[in-house]
């Protein structure tokens, strides 16, 4: 919180000097650099009430790689809104029309539009488009860059709803491989592509593995993200769910109680996701008898 609370006023203090200076073309990047530091603050609606005035902006410089590169963060901070999310897509990918010989901007269009399509359940939709983003993004950068990793693990979550558990869980290996070399073992997105191979291996019925992924990816997450993230509360639904499956009942009853004591701190009694652990829990305890 601390390193974001000092990029957010860096970038304060950069735009206000582009602002003095008049220069256009670097207030529409200081701005975008402010709404990323309010992205990681957890101030969503305002990162996406400053990033709509930077598109405004960059679309009256006529800047269109930038107005491309701020649709895609629009699109993700609209991820709830799929129908908004998509539209934003769209918009970025007709910029991207006036552009043709900037591979960056289409590889950065095409990841954006198939997560677009992904998240308004489209899946089939955004494949070819994910496929696209994984060949340009290894081409721009090589096959072991971070964003490659992004690219692939997009492409694996597609896959996954599409019910094709092998292929994506070959997508999360490569994740997992990638990520592993650049940002080291004990990195909490290491504990997500752990998790989201357990997600995959569970639908195959491949329990004693998922459980193992399950229990790596907690103690990752509970090192680096805490044992009151809400994240965490949400693996331990998981391992309760598998647990169950297994005919662990002490296991489970064990992980679906800290389920639901992490969820009710963290969100609420009321939220949705509470609801989701209640239940999880009651199925093992009718089981129980």
């Amino acid at each position: 919180a601390g390193r974001y609370a000092r990029a957010y006023a860096l970038a304060v203090d950069l735009h206000q000097r582009a602002e003095a200076v008049g220069y256009a073309s670097l207030e529409v990047l200081t701005e975008m650099w402010l709404a990323d530091t309010l992205i990681h603050r957890g101030q969503r609606q305002e990162a996406e009430e400053r990033l709509v005035r930077v598109l405004h902006q960059a679309e009256a410089a006529g800047e269109d790689s930038k107005v491309v590169f701020v649709t895609t963060r629009l699109v993700v901070l609209t991820s709830d809104r799929p129908e908004e999310s998509l539209r934003w897509a769209r918009h970025g990918q007709a910029r991207l029309s006036r552009i043709p010989d900037d591979v960056y901007s289409q590889a950065t269009m095409s990841s954006s539009l198939g997560m677009a399509l992904s998240y308004a359940g489209r899946p089939e939709e955004a494949l070819p488009e994910l496929l696209s983003a994984v060949e340009l993004w290894s081409t721009l950068v090589g096959p072991d860059d971070l964003q490659v990793a992004v690219a692939r693990n997009n492409l694996g979550i597609a896959y996954y709803d599409l019910g094709r558990y092998p292929e994506a869980i070959a997508q999360y290996e490569q994740v997992q491989r990638i990520r592993e070399r650049v940002l080291g073992s004990e990195h909490p997105d290491i504990g997500a592509t752990f998790n989201n191979l357990a997600n995959a291996t569970f639908e195959l019925g491949q329990y004693e593995r998922t459980l193992d992924l399950q229990r790596r990816a907690l103690a990752i997450w509970l090192a680096g993200l805490g044992p009151e993230h809400p994240s965490v509360g949400a693996l331990y639904s998981n391992i309760g769910n598998t647990a169950r499956m297994l005919g662990r009942v002490t296991e489970a009853l064990a992980a679906h109680e800290r389920s639901i004591e992490i969820r009710e701190r963290a969100l609420g009694s009321e939220h949705p996701e509470v609801a989701v652990s209640l239940i999880n829990y009651g199925a093992q305890l009718s089981e129980v008898g």
